[in-house]
């Protein structure tokens, strides 16, 4: 090869270099720029997704969690919330003021359990919205006015009537107290109306237990008791896994939240600490009893939609045959023996302070009370209300009861 031909593979040689250079530059510099955009976008679809999450907006559900319009915050979140007691005529009740054209239930109907685990506010909101008497489809515009009108839940408009929760574990469970404390916008909280049902201890733990019993529900068990619930259908040897929780002695933590669900004046300080009294309509299961006298019964039923602000010819005409029983229904094969007349007594030494604590409780804070509140009629002793032949099988409703 010539000189000059080594020149010219050389000249060619550099500028291959160069150009290979200048490529890998170039393509350095493209990939840092692509790099760059990717993480871009992550930030913004990251801010997007804090910004959905901070307003309750996706394609389905689009509302303004930090509204202070009380109005406004009520088409998203329950305002009337039955909160117990289990076994108490939650069901009753509840099927009676969700049955208002004016009441929203929920995705699971009457009882949602977020509160069993959860508490995040917008993951909330997003039980409700499903009713159909409450919502229509979306229509154009809707998205615009959604912020600050009518919000979108589930795909729906909704049209501005109130959501209704009814879990009745709430009223007992201290840490689902503060998860739903946590979980309502506090613009809000002070609209929230609470209805309060409840039954006297032993009864309603009689119930209780035959309920467990016949939809075979183990996992309320504690390991001191599952044996007897899954193997016998003797309620007093179920009662007797509980002897030194009555005396104030060896009781696991288990077995104590099992008997403390009865300590009603406890759970209700507990709600008094986060709420005003003027925001709780409490009554005795036996107000709304159907043996109970047709005039009480009516008189607490007018009451309650009074308080809840349902009164007019709608709620009058669900009123006017009582309540509907519900959760009553046992299997005879599931019905426990009588009470042992002692281990009776024992429950009764329990609760019996207990219970007066209560009544204290409620007349201290008569006045501060909503007006419609009834007088709380003081619970029957269990014990003595029946001759031993004739005392509530253990876990049986009452004749007529709500369930």
């Amino acid at each position: 090869m010539g000189r000059v031909d080594r020149g010219a593979a050389q000249t060619q040689g550099e500028g291959a270099t160069r150009a290979s250079k200048v490529s890998a530059s170039a393509f350095k510099a493209f990939d840092t720029k692509r790099m760059e955009r990717k993480q871009e976008n992550r930030e913004k679809k990251r801010q997007k997704s804090e910004d959905e999450r901070q307003r309750g907006y996706t394609s389905e559900y689009v509302f303004n969690a930090s509204s202070t319009d009380p109005k406004y915050l009520s088409q998203i979140w329950p305002t009337i919330i039955l909160i117990g007691v289990q076994k108490g005529g939650t069901s009753s009740v509840a099927g009676q003021i969700m049955a208002h054209s004016a009441v929203c239930k929920s995705k699971k109907g009457k009882e949602t359990h977020f509160h069993d685990s959860r508490g995040e506010t917008n993951a909330y909101a997003k039980l409700f919205g499903t009713d159909p008497k409450c919502s229509r489809d979306i229509r154009p515009g809707d998205r615009e006015q959604a912020m600050t009108q009518h919000p979108i839940l589930a795909g729906k408009v909704h049209l501005g009537g109130r959501h209704f929760e009814g879990t009745p574990t709430l009223f007992h469970t201290a840490s689902s107290v503060k998860r739903f404390v946590k979980s309502i916008p506090e613009a809000l909280k002070s609209h929230l109306k609470f209805v309060l049902i409840l039954r006297e201890p032993i009864s309603r733990d009689l119930s209780a237990y035959n309920h467990m019993r016949r939809i075979a529900a183990t996992m309320w068990a504690c390991p001191s008791n599952e044996d007897v619930l899954k193997s016998s259908n003797d309620y007093n040897a179920y009662l007797r896994t509980f002897v030194g929780c009555w005396k104030d002695s060896v009781c696991s933590s288990c077995s104590k939240n099992i008997v403390d669900r009865g300590n009603y004046q406890k759970h209700l300080t507990r709600w008094l600490k986060a709420f005003d009294r003027r925001q709780f309509f409490v009554l005795q299961s036996d107000m709304v009893h159907s043996g109970a006298p047709r005039e009480l019964v009516q008189d607490t039923l007018q009451r309650l939609g009074s308080f809840l602000g349902l009164s007019g010819p709608e709620w009058q005409k669900l009123s006017a045959d009582g309540l509907r029983q519900s959760n009553s229904k046992t299997s005879d094969s599931f019905r426990a023996q009588n009470i042992d007349p002692e281990l009776c007594r024992q429950m009764q030494a329990y609760y019996g302070p207990r219970n007066a604590q209560l009544y204290k409780l409620l007349r201290d804070t008569k006045a501060a009370a909503p007006p419609e509140q009834p007088d709380f009629l003081e619970f029957k002793d269990a014990c003595k209300s029946a001759p031993k032949s004739q005392r509530p099988t253990p876990g049986r409703e009452p004749s007529g009861s709500p369930g």
